[in-house]
């Protein structure tokens, strides 16, 4: 309950998510989230799922595009949020990392 708490109202606000409390938990999605243990608060947070194809995504200067080739694909980011003051830190990069050699248990996920 409190992680949907935290999902909601923390980051999909940010992100500019919006849907009621009950559509915002999927149960094919998981959560990956980064805490700071000595204050007990989440610093970052991604959801990720299981998916057979997506599109490439690049980037044209300003925001990122998905190609409509599709290739084949094993892991799917749904959101990657990090708190503001700790942005630019590598937590992202970490959540993303832990997403693919923990997602699929005994089978890391490769680039």
């Amino acid at each position: 309950k409190k992680l949907l708490r935290f999902k909601t109202e923390k980051v999909d606000k940010e992100l500019g998510f919006e849907c009621e409390e009950n559509e915002s938990w999927n149960p094919n999605f998981v959560a990956f989230v980064a805490v700071d243990a000595k204050r007990s608060k989440a610093l970052g947070c991604a959801m990720v799922q299981r998916i057979e194809e997506a599109g490439r995504l690049s980037c044209d200067g300003e925001m990122f595009v998905s190609s409509s080739q599709q290739e084949k694909a094993i892991l799917g980011i749904r959101q990657i949020w990090v708190e503001e003051d700790f942005r630019r830190q590598g937590i992202a990069r970490e959540l993303i990392k832990c997403a693919r050699n923990f997602f699929i248990d005994g089978f890391p996920v490769p680039n």
